[in-house]
């Protein structure tokens, strides 16, 4: 063999590695890109999850606030059937 063609042989297997390389780098960046898409789904389903939970956090709150205010409402008027009925028991034993 001589030089030249060692030489040749020499930038064949270069450019092949090189070409192989750039192959590996481009769907290595093409499986980036769609971990990125993917990472950006993530976050939009992460936000709209909390903002859900939000909601339900604000609903909970008012449903508790309207359930206290519905027991007091029912306590006095139990209250009161207890006042009439001791009214009623006082008038019956009279």
């Amino acid at each position: 063999m001589n030089s030249s063609m060692l030489s040749s042989l020499a930038n064949f297997v270069l450019f092949a590695a090189l070409v192989l390389t750039s192959v590996l780098v481009t769907g290595m960046y093409r499986k980036l890109k769609g971990f990125e898409a993917m990472y950006k789904s993530y976050g939009t389903a992460l936000e709209a999850s909390s903002a859900a939970l939000s909601q339900a956090h604000a609903a909970l709150t008012g449903l508790n606030a309207e359930a206290n205010g519905t027991l007091a409402s029912l306590g006095d008027r139990i209250e009161e059937a207890k006042e009439l009925i001791a009214e009623l028991d006082r008038r019956k034993a009279s």
